[in-house]
């Protein structure tokens, strides 16, 4: 925080010139360890992204690399003017200088970033001051992951040997320094990434979004620039979203200055309307196409951006991961999905529906067991089935003819007339009804005396038979 005493006093000398630095083409990738890319802060190592320059724009001089600083230079608030150690001037950009710096706490070296305006009059002091406290107090209030930390904003003279603070004023902002590639970086040393790659990259920035859009008094924090240039990924898979230069708490009564990288731009705020949270998630949109397929997505232009996703070879064959990646690049910002997190968590789920194996065809059935034999019935002595035997015969004649029964006298009292049919015994279970205390299907025990009692009655019948016969004759 700046207090009375830190302001410049008015007719304080011009401040100096900064130290001579290649310039670097605006679209260019941000450095390998940003804590804190803008927009505009780019690297003075890397060439610039095929995807920001416009195709006939002449190739930049190659940028120098960046150099250790040899003498130990030193910066820090005027009362402790040589309190962080610069250790290598990363890049320069309209935004200022970013260096990689070493804050000494006993022997232990802790490594920050320290970027420093490089203004051009005091006017411009003044306006980075306001820019970079803004910046800061932002920062200073947000807790989450993804995040860069703010250490500190002072004003200062500027880079200078150890115990030669000079005179002039620059405004300085102190954060933790994240080692890591910005993601375009990243994508080209990772041409065979994964889905799973690219959600693993996108999980932290929905996340930080939607942490952002919650907001601070009611009101949403705007990114407002998002790009691959301003997410950076550690060796470790650790994401960071920098590049806090332009945000903004959202305005609720005016529209906000347009900002930001032309490519990266949703289509609305390119037709001049006001920032809102739904721009930022248009960003998203756009960090997700570019994961998918190496380039930004075409401006204005949906129907392009799907053909480019059905070419893409990630996702070529998953028409419902297409669909629903183009959700957040809708040109109406109403009907874009208002939660980064669900929408991720809804893709991370269509990936696994798209990309799970089919399952295994069934075995087919076993075939069905044969039934059981019956069980046999009742046998003989022998082990033999009982055989039914034949109708008993009656009377014969001596030729074997059977007996032809005369017909009856005049006069005769009428014969009986014949017994009806016996009807024949309902279907039993083999071996007749079961026995009680004798176990199902065991053989029925033999009758004794059966056959002969038939054989009596037999012969009675047909004694009487013979009788009534000879009766009838005698009486003829």
């Amino acid at each position: 925080m700046f207090t009375p005493a830190d302001l410049v006093p008015e007719g304080a000398p011009p401040p100096p010139a900064p130290p001579a630095a290649p310039e670097v083409p605006d679209g260019a990738p941000a450095p390998t360890g940003d804590a804190g890319a803008s927009p505009d802060h780019e690297p003075v190592a890397a060439a610039p992204a095929p995807d920001a320059a416009p195709p006939d724009a002449p190739a930049p001089e190659a940028p120098a690399e960046p150099e250790p600083v040899a003498d130990n230079l030193r910066i820090g608030p005027a009362t402790d003017a040589d309190r962080y150690e610069l250790v290598e001037h990363r890049s320069t950009g309209t935004d200022g200088e970013l260096w990689q710096a070493n804050l000494w706490i006993d022997d232990v070296a802790i490594p920050v970033a320290v970027k420093i305006d490089t203004p051009d009059s005091d006017e411009d002091v003044e306006e980075a001051r306001q820019r970079w406290l803004r910046q800061a107090e932002l920062l200073r209030s947000l807790e989450h992951p993804a995040l860069v930390k703010v250490r500190e904003v002072f004003e200062s003279t500027g880079p200078h040997p150890r115990g030669e603070a000079g005179e002039g004023t620059r405004v300085c902002l102190v954060m933790n320094w994240v080692d890591g590639k910005p993601l375009n970086t990243w994508c080209k040393a990772n041409p065979n990434r994964s889905l799973a790659d690219c959600t693993r990259v996108l999980g932290p920035v929905a996340t930080a979004l939607d942490y952002l859009h919650t907001g601070i008094g009611g009101r949403a924090v705007l990114h407002r620039d998002l790009k691959p240039g301003n997410i950076l990924v550690s060796d470790d898979g650790e994401v960071r979203l920098v590049g806090f230069g332009t945000a903004r708490l959202m305005k609720m009564d005016a529209a906000m200055t347009i900002v930001g990288t032309p490519a990266w731009m949703p289509p609305e705020v390119l037709n001049g309307e006001p920032y809102d949270s739904a721009a930022d998630r248009w960003g998203l949109g756009a960090v997700a196409f570019y994961l998918f397929t190496g380039t930004p997505p075409p401006l204005l232009n949906i129907e392009r951006a799907r053909e480019e996703l059905l070419h893409a070879g990630l996702v070529a064959t998953l028409p419902a991961v297409i669909d629903h990646t183009l959700t957040l690049l809708d040109g109406d910002p109403a009907r874009r999905p208002t939660s980064c997190t669900a929408w991720l968590h809804q893709l991370d789920a269509l990936i696994d529906a798209g990309t799970a194996p089919a399952p295994p065809p069934s075995p087919p059935a076993p075939p069905a067991p044969p039934a059981p034999p019956a069980p046999p019935g009742p046998t003989d002595a022998a082990g033999q089935g009982w055989q039914v035997p034949p109708p008993a015969q009656g009377p014969t004649d001596a030729a074997g003819q059977g007996w032809q029964v005369p017909p009856p006298p005049a006069g005769a009292p009428p014969a009986p007339p014949p017994a009806p049919p016996v009807a024949p015994p309902a279907a039993m279970p083999i071996g007749g009804p079961p026995i009680p205390g004798q176990p199902i299907g065991a053989p029925e025990p033999k009758k004794k005396g059966k056959g002969a009692l038939i054989a009596v009655l037999a012969l009675i019948l047909i004694a009487i038979i013979v009788a009534v016969v000879l009766v009838v004759l005698a009486r003829g």
